[in-house]
């Protein structure tokens, strides 16, 4: 799986929420992902 998944993987959505998750809280998405899901 690259970091940078592209746009027809199934993960491009949960991407998008990282991003916001990565801007609001300032940490790395793999450690907020614990509460997200």
């Amino acid at each position: 799986m690259s970091a940078h998944p592209a746009r027809f993987s199934p993960e491009d959505k949960y991407s998008k929420y990282r991003v916001i998750i990565k801007r609001r809280f300032g940490i790395l998405p793999t450690q907020q992902a614990k509460i997200v899901y």
